[in-house]
């Protein structure tokens, strides 16, 4: 029954509706489906970023650890594996092709969490900044629909004021990671603050089960270790509700929101953690960690590769921008 799913799903993704639909009927599973359905049903939906398709995912790996019976789950295995390679269109920016084969492993080996490594990109080794800076790349345009470009992330990492931390799998792929950089925020009155901004943090969409907690747990140690800042910043869009929540246990809190953000047009909040024991009562503005951090950038790729990869960035953006609006 389920033997030619892969040759149809690819010419057709409604050809496996039926078969999902028989097989909650069938077998009585006792789900609605309503992501999977979702997608099945409209595969060309407007999908920017992956955090999108990230209930999918989530669902997929329930379902799969729900069922007991391993006729039906290798059932449902099938339609998953149908779904593998299959590819959403995105405008301006590279698509996002399904991979359930994290989810499946996890499931068939009854796993609560996929086992990383978690590994400092050394800036000094050439062949490690090349790897982080398109694993960054890629990441950034599949979470956030938009990217700065390999050049500027290995520019960045280079820098000693930055801190790059990656989670690999055991087949050694980069599948999260965390980017940031140390700024000096000069104050009248005050001593100069030291900030360290997190430009980036992100995980493969199809990785559900990597703690980002743990991620940024260790990424925060190292960031304390090197550069001891008075506070960590960081932006994060409203509706982005998971990272928002993992943000305010972390100990950051709000600061200011904003309309939209450098990538989208979606609300964003400015978050601030106080590094200091007691608490630092001197704080940074929004305003000085984005001048701030600009300049820095500047610094790094040099005034005319700077406005240049902005001017290609901000036309790509803007076409996305109206597109998703």
């Amino acid at each position: 029954m389920y033997s030619d799913l892969r040759v149809s799903a690819a010419q057709n993704t409604l050809g496996l509706l039926n078969p999902l639909e028989n097989l909650c009927i069938e077998k009585k599973i006792n789900t609605s489906f309503k992501e999977l359905r979702k997608f099945l049903e409209n595969p060309s939906q407007k999908i920017e970023k992956s955090r999108d398709i990230y209930p999918l995912y989530i669902e997929a790996y329930k379902t799969t650890m729900a069922i007991t019976d391993l006729e039906i789950k290798r059932d449902f295995i099938t339609i998953l594996e149908a779904l593998n390679g299959m590819y959403v269109p995105r405008v301006g920016t590279t698509p996002i092709f399904l991979d359930f084969d994290p989810i499946i492993d996890a499931a068939n080996h009854s796993k609560d969490q996929i086992v990383c490594r978690l590994e400092i990109v050394d800036r000094q080794n050439l062949k490690m900044v090349q790897e982080a800076a398109l694993a960054l790349h890629m990441l950034s345009e599949e979470g956030i629909g938009a990217s700065f470009g390999v050049n500027v992330y290995k520019a960045v990492l280079q820098s000693p004021d930055a801190l790059c931390i990656v989670a690999k799998n055991t087949q050694d792929k980069i599948i999260g990671c965390a980017l940031g950089t140390h700024v000096d925020i000069n104050k009248q009155q005050h001593p100069p603050l030291k900030v360290f901004h997190i430009w980036l943090a992100a995980r493969k969409a199809n990785y559900p089960l990597i703690h980002l907690t743990t991620l940024l747990q260790s990424f925060e140690k190292d960031v304390t270790e090197r550069f001891n800042p008075d506070y960590l910043s960081l932006a994060v869009e409203m509706n982005n509700t998971t990272a928002a929540n993992l943000y305010n246990v972390a100990g950051f809190k709000e600061i200011a929101r904003k309309a939209s953000n450098t990538f989208s047009n979606s609300p964003t909040a400015i978050m601030l953690k106080n590094m200091r024991e007691p608490p630092t009562e001197n704080k940074p503005t929004p305003e000085e960690i984005s001048s701030a951090v600009q300049a820095q950038g500047m610094q790094l790729l040099g005034y005319g590769w700077a406005v240049l990869y902005m001017t290609a960035f901000n036309v790509t953006r803007t076409i996305r921008k109206l597109w998703y609006k």
